[in-house]
């Protein structure tokens, strides 16, 4: 019962897709770089103070507010796609096979060798002198950049997880604070460089926080309970910590979470898409069954609904990425940011294998909201050309939210005690997550507008991004590295180790994947050619 698929392709979207991945190079080179690469390490505050937010940190900022957001919704996108055109049985076949045999492999290759890769090559010239030999002045130290030299927050700036170091409780972290700062805050699993908290393994029971905190609320929650922090990073897990002991950094999900993330989407789906049919439809028609794509997702019916033509208005006039910023506020003040009223490193990033397999990340929420969100973009597809029309209005809504978000957050985000404070708070949490979907939004209706047709290069890129993400991480540090004795303007140092990194990579898959089977499980898997009129199925559809 089945539709029988369109021939449409998407170009537009898959190209968004795969600079959605490319920019995460990017992203990751400008991170790397700052902290690891030879550049000044990127300290707390606001712009012009002392270790303050400088021009790397507010565009990695900026990037990571949207990124992967656009990535989950364009996903939605495809994966309903895909559900149409096979049917419930085989779509979460190919979704678990060509997005969890990825991942699976992907956890005892692609994180190793990034691990390996950061133990051996991270670091950068101590006290910004140049390179030299081992042990002399300003030597490159393989294993870590010197956070001796790292200054603490300025004045009146102190981020949430350095608060409880503020013993004279005077806005300031001062020069012993800090260092108390630097001994005792336990780092993030798998991410240990020196400076900060003790060195070697640490296993969930070194997670426990003091006594005098409340206990967990769930697994996971970073205010009690044997599991750890929550929100910026979660633990690699019991069962992986006792199966690796001091290697299970080695086997975390890293960079990768976003497929097992995408992996529950995928799966998660179409039942709760069932499930919110259900309901729109009981209050639309009553006792009387409503006919649509999603009414009853098993069925594939091909009729529209009120609920379509309501949120067809909405796009015309670009009320949908509010109503998609407003409803995932809730869910992005469940994350609990370490970084401001901002959205945090995934929660997911640090959890091993194969733990993570039973655990609930705090950040899901968020995310799945955006993946439905293209679930239902698919649905009245018809209306893309009004998404493209208005990409410079999203684009402009969205910069200046997320410049707003930011003001309030560098401005309030200490003044706890004010009595306006948590109001003030919801409105900066409101204004960032409007600011992602309306960025997104804007970003996937510019690829529409200008890139939506058939190019060699773009459907190239599109058909490789995903093992090229895959692979990068690996490849950016020993690149940065080399870059780091140049002392090159960050701008310049990140996009030539971005440029290097993708180039090896597409080096790799031209030599080693592209003529083996194994283009089926990191490659477009099927013909991808320009002429085809079938989207490839890609693992990140």
């Amino acid at each position: 019962m089945s539709e029988i698929p369109t021939s449409e392709r998407f170009n537009g979207l898959d190209a968004a897709r795969a600079t959605a991945m490319l920019l995460g190079v990017f992203y990751h080179a400008l991170l790397f770089g700052g902290m690891l690469g030879g550049n000044t390490p990127m300290g707390f505050g606001p712009p012009g103070g002392p270790g303050g937010f400088n021009g790397a940190m507010m565009l990695q900022n900026w990037l990571h507010s949207f990124r992967m957001p656009l990535f989950f919704l364009i996903s939605g996108f495809f994966c309903r796609m895909m559900f149409q055109k096979y049917g419930i049985r085989t779509y979460l076949f190919r979704r678990w096979s060509r997005i969890g045999l990825p991942l699976l492999i992907g956890i005892f290759t692609f994180v190793p060798l990034y691990q390996f890769a950061s133990d051996s090559f991270r670091g950068g010239p101590r006290m910004g002198g140049p390179m030299g030999p081992p042990g002399g002045p300003g030597a490159f130290v393989p294993g870590g950049f010197n956070l001796e030299d790292l200054p603490p927050p300025p004045p009146g700036f102190v981020p949430p997880p350095l608060q409880q170091f503020d013993v004279n409780h005077d806005g300031t972290i001062d020069d012993t604070e800090w260092k108390v700062a630097r001994k005792e805050l336990p780092p993030p699993p798998g991410f240990r460089p020196p400076g900060i908290g003790p060195q070697g393994s640490v296993p969930p029971d070194d997670f426990r926080p003091p006594v005098e905190q409340p206990g967990p609320i769930f697994p996971g929650d970073r205010h009690g309970g044997r599991n750890g922090p929550r929100g910026m990073f979660s633990p690699p897990g019991e069962v992986s910590t006792r199966l690796f002991g001091p290697f299970v950094k080695f086997f975390t999900l890293s960079h990768l979470w976003f497929l097992w993330y995408l992996l529950v989407f995928a799966t998660a789906a179409p039942f709760f898409a069932t499930l919110l049919e259900t309901i729109v439809g009981q209050f639309r028609y009553g006792s009387e069954k409503a006919e649509s794509p999603d009414y009853i997702v098993l069925s594939n019916s091909s009729s529209s609904t009120y609920v379509d033509r309501v949120t067809a208005g909405f796009t015309l006039w670009q009320f949908v990425p509010l109503i998609i910023g407003l409803i995932s506020v809730p869910a992005l003040l469940a994350t609990h940011s370490p970084f401001g009223w901002s959205l945090g490193m995934a929660a997911g990033i640090g959890r091993a294998f194969p733990d993570f397999l039973w655990h609930f990340e705090l950040d899901m929420p968020y995310y799945f909201i955006f993946f439905l969100s293209g679930w239902w973009l698919h649905r009245v597809k018809e209306l893309l050309p009004a998404v493209a029309s208005g990409w410079w209005i999203n684009f402009a809504i969205g910069f200046a939210a997320y410049w707003a978000a930011g003001t309030l957050s560098r401005t309030y985000g200490n003044q706890t005690s004010s009595p306006n404070y948590s109001m003030i708070r919801l409105v900066g949490y409101s204004l960032y997550a409007i600011g992602s979907a309306y960025t997104a939004w804007a970003f996937l209706g510019a690829f529409q507008q200008f890139a939506n047709r058939s190019s060699v290069v773009v459907r190239y890129f599109a058909d490789t991004a995903f093992w090229v993400y895959l692979l990068h991480q690996a490849l950016l540090f020993p690149f940065l590295a080399w870059l780091s004795p140049f002392k090159l303007s960050w701008w310049i140092n990140g996009g030539l180790a971005s440029l290097m990194t993708i180039a090896a990579s597409l080096l790799l898959y031209e030599s080693f994947i592209r003529p083996t089977p194994l283009k089926q499980l990191f490659g477009p898997g099927t013909s991808s050619s320009t002429n085809s009129p079938q989207a490839a199925d890609l693992p990140v559809s």
